[in-house]
């Protein structure tokens, strides 16, 4: 029933040694209820909390946001408004409390001025229709000025501040440029505002320099490599120079420049990010001296924290915040970091993330932000300090989120690393003689496995990545002496079946494959491989399926340290007439017995089969059956005691219920299933104890809001 062993030499690929940094980290979520098309943010007199505010869609309105002292969102108040309203930008002025909005046929722009808990509307007619609105002091009077431009016409309109906050109409500006974005700023020290404008018909960024109120010198411009949509500046070298960052969505690319006092305005550096940046800013996220910049995209929020002036950490992607309806930075938790919130247009929902080291005015839930679509997890000590962290493989933005555990249930923001593309499940070694431990990932669409070795220093690693088969998926990671071993399986695509495969690390960058391929005399449904307690060898356990007898036949065989097979032994046949079989996972379910198995039973069956194995290690004819369980795969289930009484129980991601499930273990079998909790966007699960060592909880990950998720003791009956 088996081929002959082969091996082959492989090369891997040293990606790159990366030092890991943490932003954004605990998340704070509240269902809208609406779709949101603005955010703006208030920093009331005084400091304390920021408030949020958020345009509805339908039914039309203005909602203010706040953050309660217990880490939720919470509704300060709503004002209903006669119509949509879009590009919600914030206060007036700075002691007036109020927003500045568009109508959404871009005719009129909205002052929404507070009045107590509500807000009032006042309407001004715009001479051209406009799609985007900013506030800026624009004639250096030291009132705010509107400034009215869009995609869709040309040049900048302008209402101008008025003593008392009215506004008056101004002059047309910059007609022959068609501007996406704009700032304001005194660039060369003359006390007269000057302005920088994308124009993103003509791929450019244009500077004009104030010579007097509402009159500016002819354009400098540059060219810049794709259409740029959004521009932030702030200022180098103790504000001699400004510094300036374009998000160009469709290359995938924020372009640096520096404007000097003497005209002059270049690009300096481009960076490439892992998403299409919709817009750009510059913030102080880590409290150091260095810019760090922040830039919403349509995947989710793009972050590169500052190592010096004007360079940059390689950029990150976290998963909240994908395609915004609108965005801010602030502290809106009262301790003095900068904070962000987001709108999110698909989801409706208002998500706030934390500085990664906020203080402790606000219990922000135990929610924190990972990558894009996280996927497999990991709880393991990684860091040698004897408490539990959490690892997670995010599939779409390529990286591993580490969240370091800090005692009492807290964990540090993710700090990230660099992977290859597309990582879906995720296992680690832990070495023996005080080396660096390696977290492995399987990669199951770029057929290849990815390898993180953490250093002593938490914050470094180094990435490799080893060509595999077919869909690999690591089933053991461990180290003998200095080398690394792993065990893979694979999908054999061409016979509809599956072949296991062992890797020895022969040197740094060589790879010894040795494959087993199983004959294609039956289908090969599932197998597994694990390595015995008994000495350098291995045991696999297979299931072949017969589809003329409606049979399927679970068969297992020792394997040399040379991956040779020795005899088949066929264990227990059961029917199976739809060939249901998917996985096989090998656990230990009763004291005495020997190594069980439990059989994944996919469509139509869609059940748990539970083959028990008797003292003289043969197995019984009569296996047990959890019926209703749809699994997507092996990290869909986890045998483990968790409720103490010394029986292991079975945890599962049920496709069928979209919940969470626990099945306890008795001394007859297992019992029927316990809700845990909703399995909805759930992309993996995990298991351990993360503040006391004798109470298992409970890890999530949410594939759709780009985070993990705890649970605390949810397994307590």
């Amino acid at each position: 029933m088996l081929g002959l062993c082969t091996v082959n030499m492989l090369w891997l690929q040293v990606l790159y040694a990366q030092r890991l940094y943490t932003s954004f980290g605990q998340v704070a979520e509240r269902t809208l209820g609406f779709t949101p098309t603005g955010l703006a943010v208030r920093q009331r007199q005084g400091g304390g909390r920021a408030e949020i505010a958020v345009l509805s869609q339908s039914p039309p309105g203005l909602h203010i946001f706040g953050m309660g002292e217990s880490g939720d969102i919470i509704v300060l108040g709503s004002t209903p408004l006669a119509g949509e309203r879009r590009g919600l930008t914030r206060s007036v002025s700075g002691g007036e409390g109020g927003y500045v909005s568009l109508t959404s046929d871009g005719r009129s722009v909205s002052l929404l001025r507070e009045n107590g808990t509500e807000y009032t509307e006042t309407l001004i007619a715009i001479p051209v229709k406009s799609q985007r609105v900013a506030l800026a002091d624009i004639n250096g009077d030291g009132r705010m000025d509107i400034l009215l431009y869009g995609r869709n016409r040309a040049g900048v309109s302008t209402l101008l501040g008025k003593p008392g906050g009215g506004f008056a109409p101004g002059p047309e500006l910059f007609s022959d440029v068609s501007v996406s974005d704009l700032r304001t700023a005194d660039i060369n020290g003359d006390g007269i505002p000057d302005v920088i404008l994308c124009d993103w018909l003509s791929n450019r960024l244009v500077l004009f320099y104030g010579i007097s109120r509402m009159v500016f010198s002819e354009q400098v411009t540059v060219d810049i490599p794709g259409e740029p949509a959004a521009l932030a500046c702030t200022w180098l070298e103790r504000r001699r120079m400004l510094g300036v960052a374009v998000a160009i969505p469709s290359e995938r690319k924020i372009v640096f420049l520096k404007a000097t006092p003497a005209g002059d305005i270049l690009i300096y550096a481009t960076m490439q990010v892992p998403g299409r940046p919709l817009s750009v800013e510059f913030a102080s996220v880590n409290d150091d001296a260095f810019p760090d910049i922040v830039a919403p995209a349509e995947e989710g929020t793009i972050v590169s924290t500052g190592v010096g002036p004007f360079q940059f950490n390689p950029p990150t992607l976290l998963g909240p915040g994908a395609a915004p309806a609108g965005w801010a930075l602030a502290d809106f938790d009262g301790d003095g970091r900068t904070d962000f919130a987001v709108a999110e247009r698909a989801s409706r929902r208002l998500v706030l993330m934390a500085n990664a080291q906020h203080g402790p005015k606000a219990a922000w839930p135990s929610t924190y932000a990972v990558g894009s679509r996280p996927r497999g997890l990991l709880a393991m000590d990684l860091d040698g300090d004897g408490l539990v962290d959490i690892a997670v493989a995010n599939s779409n933005s390529s990286t591993v989120s580490i969240l370091f555990n800090n005692g009492h249930g807290r964990f540090g923001g993710g700090a990230m690393a660099f992977v290859p593309e597309r990582p879906a499940h995720l296992t680690c070694t832990l070495p023996s003689s005080g080396s660096p431990p390696a977290l492995i990932c399987s990669h199951t669409s770029s057929d290849r496995v990815g390898v993180l070795a953490l250093d002593n220093s938490p914050l470094r690693a180094s990435t490799i990545a080893i060509p595999t088969g077919s869909q690999p998926y690591v089933l053991h990671a461990w180290t003998d002496s200095v080398s690394l071993r792993m065990l893979l399986r694979y999908a054999w695509q061409e016979k509809k079946g599956v072949s296991l495969a062992l890797f020895e690390q022969i040197s740094g960058g060589q790879f010894l494959e040795r494959s087993m391929r199983f004959s294609p005399t039956d289908r090969i449904a599932a197998a597994t491989m694990e390595r015995s307690a008994s000495g350098p060898t291995y045991t696999v356990a297979y299931i072949t399926s017969s589809t003329s007898g409606r049979i399927s036949t679970l068969q297992s065989a020792e394997v040399t340290p040379f991956f040779e097979i020795g005899s088949i032994k066929p264990e227990l046949t059961f029917s199976d007439s739809t060939s249901s079989a998917v996985g096989i996972i090998p656990a230990t379910l009763r004291q005495g017995g020997g190594r069980d198995y439990i059989v994944l039973m996919g469509k139509p069956v869609n059940a748990l089969m539970i083959a028990y194995r008797n003292p003289d290690g043969s197995f019984r004819s009569d296996p047990e059956w959890i019926r209703n369980v749809s699994l997507e795969g092996d990290d869909d289930i986890i045998v483990e005691d968790i409720d103490g009484d010394g029986r292991p129980d079975i945890t599962v991601r049920n496709e069928s219920t979209e919940s969470i499930e626990t099945y306890y273990g008795g001394p007859l079998g297992f019992g029927a299933g316990v809700r845990i909790c909703s399995a909805r966007g759930v992309g993996g699960i995990a298991i351990a104890p993360l503040v006391s060592r004798t109470v298992r909880d409970l890890i999530l990950s949410r594939t759709d809001g780009g985070t993990v998720s705890i649970l605390f003791d949810p397994f307590k009956r």
